[in-house]
């Protein structure tokens, strides 16, 4: 192959190269989306080792793989599988208490492939801070939120649940409380070893 073959050779393979990047090529989508959608695979299934406990294995999320209105982008939406049915459905139909433990799970999950590496960031974290939503829940979702989070706490992990739910109080040590001042102009913190 002469120079001049190998250079037009060397352009045809980045011509191709650009035109999948940026408008999708045969992947119908960009190449950008495309990594986004491998992460958001491997945070889905590390989140419904922690939905299932949640929900006694009632629901998982995956990633819509549908594409539908070709017009949209698509690849990284969710949807939930439920297997009292067997088939999946949109997110918002979850009720509210089902929703937040789909986010809580998401969250850990996420917290999960981060602190493994993820996408060779090299950094691992340790802690975990998880703000209210846990009142949304009924008293059986609750509990197994809780065991959840006492799970994390036992690998290793230090847990940080942002509540004022009296039963995650009475289930969870309470490190950080904050109290109002008797005359309501303020509040003090009180630290529990």
């Amino acid at each position: 192959m002469s120079g001049s073959e190998d250079l037009r050779a060397q352009h045809d393979w980045a011509e191709r190269a650009h035109v999948v990047c940026n408008s999708g090529g045969a992947l119908a989508m960009s190449l950008k989306r495309w990594v986004l959608t491998r992460e958001l695979d491997r945070v889905t299934a590390a989140a419904n080792i922690h939905l299932a406990r949640m929900t006694a294995h009632r629901y998982s999320l995956q990633r819509k793989v549908d594409t539908g209105d070709r017009r949209r982008s698509f690849g990284l939406d969710l949807e939930v599988l439920d297997s009292t049915t067997g088939r999946p459905r949109s997110t918002s139909t979850l009720s509210g208490g089902e929703q937040f433990q789909a986010s809580l799970a998401l969250a850990l999950g996420l917290a999960d492939v981060v602190s493994h590496g993820g996408s060779a960031s090299g950094k691992r974290f340790e802690a975990l801070f998880v703000d209210e939503g846990f009142g949304s829940l009924d008293p059986q979702s609750l509990d197994d939120a809780i065991e959840a989070l006492h799970q994390l706490h036992a690998s290793g992990r230090m847990v940080g649940a942002i509540t004022h739910v009296d039963a995650m109080k009475q289930q969870l040590h309470v490190g950080i409380e904050v109290r109002r001042l008797p005359d309501g102009a303020g509040s003090t913190l009180v630290v529990n070893p």
